[in-house]
Parts: C-alpha cells; structure tokens; sequence
C-alpha cells in the first residue's frame, strides 16, 4: 500500500509528494532528500495496525504537513519503507510500483512469496517465542540449569522435545532452539553444510587423537574466553532480533544476490541507521576471528598432534597466532581438511569492507545513499546492510565450534 502526503521542504520550501510504501512494522523510520536543494529531512511513518482499518500518521522533523493536496507540486519522492528502493522520478516501474519493481529483481512470483513467507515466519517466531528464547539463553549462558529446565518445560511440550536431562542434551536443545528461530533467514544452505563439516571434523578427531582433544577442551573450557566468546556470540544473535528493522532491508538483497539480479549501485535504502550496524559489523568481524584461533588450534591437533605445533613453527603457538593481523589468519585454514569454512570465510568476512567500516572518516551520506571515506571508494550503504546480515550464519557456525568444545569435553571426560 502506498499513501501519499504534502509537504513543504523546510530548506527551500520546494512543494513536495511524498510517495510511502508502507512496511511492516508499527514505526517506520526514513529519510528524503529534497531533489532540489539536497536537504535531508528525516520522519517515520506511525502505523496502527490494531485499527480498523488501519491508521497511519506522518511525523517530520521539520517542514510542513497539508491535510489538503498540493497543486502543481514541484517533486515527486517515491521510498519504499523497508524495501530497498531506486530514487528516480516520472513513471518508471522502478519509483511508480516499487513492490513489482523488487519482484523483477527477486525473479518471480515464486521468489516474491518465498520471501514474504520467510520474512513472515521469521516475524511470527519472534513474536510468539523471543522473549522465551531470550530467558533460555540466560539461563543458559549463566549455568543455571535448573531454571533453563524449567524454562524449558514452558517453551515445549512432551509431544515435541522431552525436557532435558543431562548438559549435553541442554547445549544441544538451546542451539537447535536457535536454529528454528533463525531459520527462515538462511536463504543458502551454508550453515547446514558447515555445521556438518566441523561435527564431523571433530568427532574424527575424538576418535584418533582422543587425548590430545581432550587436553585441549580441557584447557578451553577452564578459561574465561570460551565462555565469553559463547556470550558475545549470543548477543550477537540477540542483536540481530532487537534491531531487525535496521537490517530487514538488506534480507530482499540476499534474493536479488541469488537471482543473479542485484544491482546495488542503484538500490538505497531509506534509513540512516549506520553507526548502531557498524558496532554490530566490527564486533560480529572481531569475534569470529577469535573463534577462528580455536579451529586453527583443533586443525594442528589433526595435522601435527599439538594445537601449538605450526607448519615450520611459524607462528610459535596458538598465542602467537591470535595476536597476528587478522588479514593473516584465514591462510592457516586448512582446505584439505575444511575445504567449506575454507572456501566461504573470506566471503562472509570480507577484509576490506571491515577496513573500511572501521575507519575513523566513514560516514554515511544521505543524499547519495554512500558510506564515504576520505581515500578510499565510496560503498553503497544497502551494500553494507545485506553483508552485515549475511554475517548471521557465520555466528551460527562460530557458535556451533564452540558449542562443540564443550560437548567434547563432556563425552572425553
């Protein structure tokens, strides 16, 4: 649905119609760009859908509302709230219909009812089981097993998961909770296949170097950096959940991507959110490469029997390995033995873009929709949204590695 509004631009008064595809959720933020004095005015869109109908309100930061239609209006805006949109005027498909526009890009019908039946099951999950999920992971994080048990007796019935029973059962029975809850947004089947790569990997390595595995969980599951990798991990996930709105946008990209048709230097999305996703970006980057230090630990036991022992002893040891740059890291997974974390790491971490979301200049201009740098090229900022949650299966597969330290350590123990 498309609802117009009047407005005046509160830097050249240019009598303007603002063209808003409605989104999902009750409050929608955006921003335009006068086209013709290049201000950027910022709003949101209120959306009461418990009316009936439904109501919605206009709210601006500056300028002018009318309750009556502008004559002769000097600009057309047309923005897709939570879409990603193209900013052009007249009556191209791509600003007159932005949803057949989007449907062009997905491939079909078929990939547009894909997409809404994932975006609405993804939604429907995390209204009916979040804040549940959310206790389940407190309780877990914090080894209060009683009251996960509990709490895990008021998520699922006996017809579907029996309670659990032992601490094996319980880190299995929270990661496959959040496995359901996310599942809709794994368009790919990346984790899957990666999730079964490192269970394999590891159970192999329990059945021919059991001692040394067990030495190594051991000594992981004693310090506080196991467990606080899981709890940054999760949070991680939660941030994912809490700031949706902020990240939905780039979901349609992950089917434009697929479909072959992604053209990202024309798309924008109309929402300034950049610094909050950054955070998430960076730390999402940091902490995967941390978790990294940990595969690379269990590929030594496999190759050279000790998780120090280094090709030509170069790094040293498994600390001198974690305090390397990052850009060296990702050379010391072994593809012979992973060969699918091998060929997708640099694909959902890419090195360059952390660079550049890292730097100090960054920011995000709004009349061009481009995260700018001083000496660097300019990164579209719906670019930016759809690799920030595509981030997501990989802290699933980080998640997964260290869940897996601690049910070794229990079947070794």
């Amino acid at each position: 649905m498309i609802i117009r509004y009047y407005t005046l631009c509160p830097g050249c008064n240019a009598k303007t119609i603002l063209r808003l595809q409605v989104g999902i959720d009750e409050h929608q933020p955006f921003y335009f760009v006068c086209e013709k004095c290049g201000v950027a005015t910022r709003g949101s869109l209120e959306v009461d859908y418990d009316a009936d109908p439904p109501d919605a309100h206009l709210q601006l930061e500056d300028g002018v509302i009318f309750e009556s239609i502008i004559e002769n209006p000097d600009q057309t805006i047309t923005i897709a709230l939570d879409l990603p949109c193209v900013l052009v005027g007249g009556e191209s498909p791509a600003s007159q219909y932005p949803f057949i526009y989007q449907a062009e890009l997905m491939g079909g019908l078929g990939r547009v009812m894909q997409f809404q039946q994932r975006l609405s099951m993804f939604r429907g999950f995390v209204d009916s089981d979040w804040p549940r999920v959310r206790r389940l992971i407190t309780y877990y994080v914090n080894r209060n097993w009683q009251q996960l048990d509990a709490e895990w007796a008021n998520i699922f019935t006996k017809d579907t998961w029996l309670p659990p029973t032992n601490d094996l059962e319980r880190h299995d029975y929270v990661h496959r909770a959040l496995e359901m809850l996310f599942g809709p947004l794994q368009l790919e089947f990346d984790y899957p296949i990666l999730k079964g790569e490192i269970n394999g990997f590891i159970t192999k390595l329990a059945e021919e170097k059991r001692e040394v595995l067990r030495g190594f969980s051991q000594y992981l599951t004693n310090t506080k950096d196991l467990a606080q990798y899981q709890r940054n991990l999760l949070d991680r996930l939660a941030f994912v959940i809490d700031n949706f709105s902020s990240l939905s946008p780039g979901f349609p990209m992950l089917f434009y991507e697929a479909g072959g048709k992604r053209d990202v230097g024309k798309l924008r999305i109309m929402r300034d959110d950049f610094e909050v996703l950054k955070a998430h970006y960076l730390s999402c980057f940091e902490i995967a490469y941390k978790v990294l230090g940990i595969l690379i630990g269990l590929l030594n036991i496999n190759a050279r029997g000790n998780a120090n022992a280094f090709p030509n002893e170069k790094p040293s040891s498994l600390k001198k390995f974690n305090e390397l740059p990052n850009a060296q890291k990702p050379s010391f997974i072994d593809g012979n033995v992973v060969p699918e974390i091998a060929s997708r790491w640099g694909g959902y971490f890419d090195r360059q873009l952390r660079n550049a979301i890292g730097h100090y200049s960054v920011h995000h201009d709004l009349k061009t929709g481009m995260l700018v740098l001083d000496d660097a090229p300019p990164i579209p900022y719906s670019e930016f949204v759809a690799s920030t949650l595509k981030m997501t299966p990989m802290l699933f597969y980080c998640l997964q590695l260290v869940k897996m330290v601690y049910v070794t350590r229990w079947f070794l123990k």
